[in-house]
């Protein structure tokens, strides 16, 4: 089983967001018309935006997924890239 980590960085709004949902709807249809019938994965979201919703434990993940962002609020954007640099980089 493969599990992913959404960091949702954004919201989808007006239009986006009643044909498509949120992000979490939008990734989550992407991922099951990509895999195989027979992919077996999780797909945990993280609101990182407003909630600073994270992992507690990065290493239980196979691969995280960042949503885009029309957002640039240093402080939202200084720590995603605090917690994906610990992630990475050793």
């Amino acid at each position: 089983m493969v599990k992913i980590a959404l960091l949702i960085c954004g919201t989808l709004t007006g239009k986006a967001h009643v044909k498509n949902g949120d992000y979490y709807d939008v990734y989550l249809r992407y991922m099951r018309d990509s895999l195989p019938q027979q992919a077996d994965f999780i797909f945990d979201p993280y609101d990182v935006r407003v909630k600073m919703e994270y992992p507690v434990h990065e290493d239980d993940y196979n691969c995280m997924v960042l949503t885009g962002s029309r957002e640039c609020s240093t402080f939202f954007v200084n720590n995603l890239a605090d917690m994906t640099t610990s992630c990475f980089c050793i």
